[in-house]
């Protein structure tokens, strides 16, 4: 559906509730990311409700364009960078708690009610651990590939297939697992063309931040605090050849179970991505989004 379809449709959705939402189009006022008094970069785009876009591990909130150029005329968009990645500023640790707390910070700051929060894998772990520890104020949470419990899900899928090099990085954690991510931090594994964006991104970022990020992502279990959740939850999730009885398989073994344990949620399988789902296939992404967020 096109943006401009989808906001139409929106927009009598919200007159029927009283007009509680003024949309309209106009200028977009972009903040700079260096003046934001959070640890996180943010740029502001967009009129409307407020709509909170994480990225995932390394990566900068551009991956969120797409994204943003769809939803703006709706809704108020807080793209983030998370420190030490993407060439933002680094943070004293632990970095998820404090970006967590920052965001919650940020939702006050701005006095936002009925936010959508969305994620990409880290990001969207994040967007579930924001919406409940601030439950008043998060509407709907959007989580791309991320799960209550990576560590749980990593290594299930990993054992499942054999990888015991996958298995025991999950267990990892301190200055040797933090010089395993500066090895292994290359931008040469990310494919060219679509991806370009997000090898530069790689090549910006603090290879300590990434790993601390990643260690305490493995130590974070977020299960117990899903009950306390009041929002819908959209899982979005990364077919990975889906067509394969295999994949299919995985999905309902292993993502299932995870996504049970968060209540008022669903899943959509995105067939043709490998990992960044609005990258890979955007008309699909999009395609699961939008009815989502009527």
């Amino acid at each position: 559906m096109d943006s401009k379809r989808f906001c139409d449709q929106s927009v009598k959705s919200m007159s029927v509730l009283k007009n509680l939402f003024l949309l309209s189009v106009g200028t977009i006022l972009m903040s700079n990311a260096s003046a934001s008094p959070y640890s996180f970069g943010v740029k502001t785009s967009g009129h409307g409700k407020p709509m909170i876009l994480i990225p995932a591990l390394a990566s900068g909130g551009n991956v969120w364009d797409g994204t943003v150029a769809h939803y703006r005329q709706c809704y108020r968009c807080y793209v983030l960078t998370l420190p030490g990645f993407a060439g933002q500023r680094a943070v004293k640790w632990p970095i998820l708690r404090n970006v967590r707390d920052q965001i919650v910070q940020l939702m006050a700051d701005k006095g936002m009610k009925g936010a959508t929060v969305v994620g990409d894998r880290l990001g969207g772990t994040l967007a579930l651990w924001v919406a409940a520890t601030r439950p008043q104020s998060v509407e709907k949470v959007i989580s791309i590939d991320g799960m209550p419990w990576m560590a749980g899900y990593l290594q299930g899928h990993a054992m499942d297939h054999g990888d015991e090099a996958i298995s025991e990085i999950c267990k990892k954690s301190g200055p040797k697992f933090i010089e395993e991510v500066r090895q292994v931090l290359n931008p040469d594994i990310v494919p060219t063309g679509k991806y370009a964006d997000v090898r530069k991104q790689i090549r910006r970022s603090d290879p300590s931040e990434v790993g601390e990020a990643l260690s305490e992502l493995y130590k974070t279990d977020l299960r117990p605090d899903m009950k306390r959740m009041k929002c819908r939850v959209l899982f979005v999730i990364a077919g990975h050849n889906y067509e394969l009885s295999e994949t299919r398989s995985l999905v309902a073994h292993y993502v299932q179970r995870f996504i049970d344990v968060v209540p008022n949620s669903e899943m959509e399988i995105i067939r043709n991505s490998d990992g960044f789902a609005m990258l890979d296939d955007p008309e699909e992404f999009l395609f699961a989004t939008d009815p989502f967020l009527k």
